[in-house]
């Protein structure tokens, strides 16, 4: 049902969301944003994130940044650094890119520069491009692999965010 994938300093993803209720119909809506302060993109799968909870969730975003961007760490437990209930999803910043992932245990890993997806259809539109599909070629492609996921992608250059400034605690 979705694709969220960062590649080639882009953070891309389909625009098809499932609502759930009676009749279940596909809508069309963004599912990467960039953050108020221009700083960091982020992608969650799963519900996502509703425009009502966009300023938890980049507030919890950037302390997922900064305490990974401190320690020097290259995964660290998600409870350890905060409880906002953040799903699935790829976080970027000018120069650094992020995976949220499950694995036993949600975590937080850096990602040194790879490709990656998330999602039913981010694992397939991530090989995709790292075998040197086009993203117009993957969005093209992706029903045939995963009919739940959209094929019209958003793309967010991460040379268009302003650098990450690691906030003073208080």
């Amino acid at each position: 049902m979705t694709a969220i994938v960062y590649h080639n300093g882009q953070l891309i993803a389909d625009r098809r969301n499932i609502y759930t209720g009676t009749p279940m119909c596909p809508v069309d809506a963004g599912k990467i944003f960039v953050s108020q302060d221009g700083q960091f993109a982020y992608g969650i799968a799963g519900k996502g994130v509703s425009p009502t909870q966009r300023d938890k969730a980049e507030h919890a975003l950037r302390h997922v940044i900064s305490t990974m961007m401190v320690s020097g760490a290259d995964a660290q437990h998600l409870a350890e650094i905060t409880d906002y209930p953040l799903e699935q999803g790829i976080v970027v910043t000018k120069t650094m890119a992020f995976s949220l992932i499950e694995f036993m245990e949600m975590q937080v890993r850096v990602n040194p520069g790879i490709t990656v997806g998330c999602g039913s259809g981010g694992m397939i539109v991530a090989l995709m491009l790292r075998m040197g599909k086009t993203i117009k070629e993957a969005e093209s492609a992706i029903r045939r692999h995963d009919p739940m996921t959209g094929d019209q992608f958003d793309v967010i250059k991460v040379k268009s965010l302003k650098p990450f400034v690691i906030a003073k605690s208080k």
